[in-house]
């Protein structure tokens, strides 16, 4: 079993973690089920000839890490009080905010752009992509050099 197959049995098995926490209305079954689905997605998109390059696979797993703890600390807190704010917040809401989509913008997106040239683009994947499209290998090698 190749890793995009393990990677596609991850996003499966998930998939019906997911269904079985909604039926059974387990929020902890879905608050860990639906990371580890988003994960596999994405981890699944990053794979390129069976891995995941450079930086790409340490800010998934940030991404996975950050997501799992947001979802489980908003499942396990006591929504009864509403007493508790952060950063003029309900609690939950907070952790929505500032956790599950603010810290993994910064350590997904904002580290993919700063890498990609880096770690996401090599010089096979231009000769790739100039032998797909007809582009001459020149023009895409000039575009690099007027960006540098």
């Amino acid at each position: 079993m190749n890793k995009n197959d393990k990677t596609v049995l991850l996003l499966l098995v998930s998939a019906i973690l997911l269904l079985i926490g909604q039926l059974v209305e387990n929020s902890l079954l879905f608050a860990i089920a639906f990371p580890i689905l988003m994960f596999s997605w994405m981890w699944l998109g990053a794979l390129k000839n069976g891995e995941v390059r450079g930086g790409a696979k340490y800010s998934l797993l940030g991404v996975l890490i950050v997501w799992l703890i947001g979802f489980i600390a908003m499942e396990r807190m006591d929504h009864a009080n509403f007493g508790k704010f952060f950063g003029g917040l309900p609690l939950g809401t907070a952790i929505m905010m500032y956790v599950t989509w603010f810290l993994p913008f910064l350590i997904g997106t904002v580290a993919y752009s700063i890498r990609f040239e880096k770690d996401y683009i090599t010089m096979d994947d231009l000769e790739e992509f100039s032998k797909a499209t007809d582009v001459k290998m020149e023009d895409l090698i000039e575009i690099e050099n007027v960006k540098s």
